[in-house]
């Protein structure tokens, strides 16, 4: 089901708010018309007058900071343990960019395979 068609002044109107940045909302009120009719009529619209897509607002730095500094923490349950057992092996590794990949490096800097925890399932018995 259509509704009745689109005047030229509709058209025009439609494109000149479009290209000022008005809301969708005021678009709806100022010609009438739903949401969707005018989105699907702005697309013809734009290709026939060669409008481009107009940026997307994006919040500023200082507002996108602003929220995340009010982000609650990330906490793990049983962090502490796991920060615990992998002090008591050595340490954190780092990763390492070398020409032939990326490896994991200890703190003593030898390889992380070679950690006790990496090679105990050699030492494991079937039941």
């Amino acid at each position: 089901m259509s509704g009745p068609a689109y005047s030229e002044a509709e058209l025009d109107t439609l494109a000149r708010m479009y290209v000022e940045g008005a809301s969708w909302e005021d678009m709806v009120a100022t010609l009438g018309r739903t949401r969707k009719s005018l989105s699907v009529r702005l697309v013809d619209l734009r290709k026939e007058r060669l409008i481009g897509v107009r940026p997307k607002a994006h919040k500023s730095v200082a507002e996108r900071l602003n929220e995340i500094g009010n982000a609650p923490a990330i906490r793990l349950d049983g962090d502490d343990i796991l920060v615990r057992a992998t002090l008591a092996e050595g340490g954190f590794p780092r990763a390492v960019v070398t020409v032939h990949g990326t490896v994991w490096v200890g703190p003593d800097r030898k390889p992380w395979r070679r950690y006790p925890t990496q090679r105990l399932g050699g030492r494991r018995k079937a039941a």
